[in-house]
């Protein structure tokens, strides 16, 4: 069903992609969290910048890989990267629509609260989608703690509880963290993976030493004249 090996470079472009994909979602999950908490300003305040600080330097990150990528571009199975483009590209529009649709529903039923670990859901089903497809394996696990931790917290954990600043959402600040910065983590992962990717690529397509100076010889004559 799957194509039995992909180019690296296809998978390092793949992971930009998902880092980008990462670094909005994360953001949004965390952003949601800390303030569904009620958090007093002096602790809500440095999450904020910290993670305000994580998002830019990742999105800083994915920016250069995105505009380096004409410097890297594939040339293994076309017939592979085609019959991986189409799986990744059903499992995205299935994922969007889950995404917006299931929480859209939730809210029309007056189940708000449900939004947020559903979402989370539908991403983890994303990523252990394409886990088989990119064989990287931190997808499978990243994808199934995103799968497991909302239906845990649903389950196990009352829907509000009472604190000094009011009632907190709990499924929202414990998603929304948790799962934030797990979906970030896998996010930074990525970046790392696609770095080692194209500079083990770089490293094998590079030039030996010998023909250096063989084509600076060759220029020689040149400069000369």
């Amino acid at each position: 069903m799957f194509p039995k090996s992909l180019d690296s470079l296809y998978v390092a472009r793949t992971l930009t992609i998902g880092a980008a994909a990462a670094t909005i979602f994360g953001t949004l999950w965390v952003v949601q969290g800390i303030n569904a908490s009620h958090a007093p300003a002096q602790v809500a305040l440095p999450l904020f910048a910290a993670q305000t600080l994580l998002a830019l330097g990742m999105a800083v990150a994915c920016i250069r890989l995105f505009t380096t990528a004409r410097l890297f571009t594939p040339d293994g199975d076309q017939g592979a990267m085609k019959q991986a483009d189409r799986y990744i590209n059903i499992a995205t529009v299935v994922q969007i629509v889950a995404s917006v649709v299931g929480p859209a529903l939730l809210t029309l039923w007056g189940r708000a609260n449900l939004a947020l670990p559903v979402t989370i859901v539908s991403v983890g089903l994303f990523m252990l989608a394409l886990a088989p497809i990119l064989r990287i394996p931190h997808y499978a696990l990243v994808g199934a703690l995103l799968c497991v931790l909302p239906i845990v917290s649903v389950l196990c954990v009352p829907a509000t509880i009472m604190v000094a600043g009011g009632e907190m959402q709990s499924w929202t600040v414990i998603n929304g963290i948790a799962c934030g910065l797990i979906n970030l983590g896998s996010g930074c992962m990525n970046i790392l993976l696609t770095i080692r990717i194209r500079r083990g690529q770089y490293r094998e397509n590079r030039p030996s030493q010998e023909v250096v100076i063989q084509r600076l010889a060759s220029t020689q004559p040149l400069i000369q004249q």
